[in-house]
C-alpha cells in the first residue's frame, strides 16, 4: 500500500478529483479493488474458455469409443449347482 500511496500519479489523481474519502489510502483501496475483481473475472472467463476449447478438441468421439463387453454370466447359481 505504501507504494500506491507514494505513486505520483495516484497523488495527482487524488488531488484533482477532490474526492470525498477521508484519506488517500481509502480512495486507493476503493479504486483498486473493483479493478482487481474485474481483472480476476475476465481472466477466469478467458481461461475457462481456453480450457473448454481444449477439452472440446480432446474429447472422445462416439465412434472412437470402444464399447466394453460385459463379463460372461455364470450358469451356476449359489445353492443351485447344475440346474437342480
Amino acid at each position: 500500500m505504501r507504494f500506491l500511496l507514494a505513486d505520483p500519479y495516484n497523488v495527482i489523481e487524488f488531488a484533482e478529483r477532490g474526492v470525498h474519502e477521508p484519506n488517500m489510502a481509502t480512495y486507493v483501496a476503493f479504486e483498486t479493488m473493483p479493478g482487481a475483481f474485474l481483472h480476476l473475472f475476465v481472466l477466469g472467463v478467458a481461461m475457462g474458455s481456453v480450457l473448454g476449447a481444449f477439452g472440446w478438441q480432446r474429447r472422445q468421439k462416439p465412434e472412437t469409443v470402444r464399447r466394453q463387453e460385459p463379463p460372461p454370466r455364470s450358469r451356476t447359481f449359489i445353492g443351485f449347482e447344475n440346474g437342480t
